[in-house]
């Protein structure tokens, strides 16, 4: 779980698999624990038309605070050789948020 700035307990697997079974989706990770509202970082297999309208289904099929407000794609694939991702291929959400911190700060702009 994470914990919004207003107190509220989001699930993340429940989201990130939601965002995951957009077709071309190939990874999400969902941010938000001490902010005010749920951002994304996704990662596309190839380009995905409709984006904005596939990701505003989602949030139809969820309560206000879970739903995505803003989200980045990655640029480059996540790898276990920058630290993103354990041999087993599961995120490290640390490294994660770290290397995107950029990207993060700017979608709570």
């Amino acid at each position: 779980f994470i914990i919004t700035a207003y107190g509220k307990n989001i699930s993340i697997p429940k989201i990130e698999e939601r965002l995951k079974d957009i077709p071309g989706v190939s990874e999400a990770v969902l941010i938000g624990e001490n902010r005010p509202y749920c951002t994304a970082l996704l990662w596309l297999e190839h380009d995905v038309p409709d984006l904005d309208a596939r990701i505003e289904e989602v949030n139809r099929a969820l309560s206000h605070p879970e739903q995505i407000r803003r989200y980045h794609v990655g640029e480059k694939p996540l790898s276990i050789g920058a630290g993103e991702l354990t041999p087993n291929l599961k995120v490290k959400r640390g490294p994660v948020e770290a290397h995107y911190a950029g990207a993060i700060e700017e979608m709570y702009r």
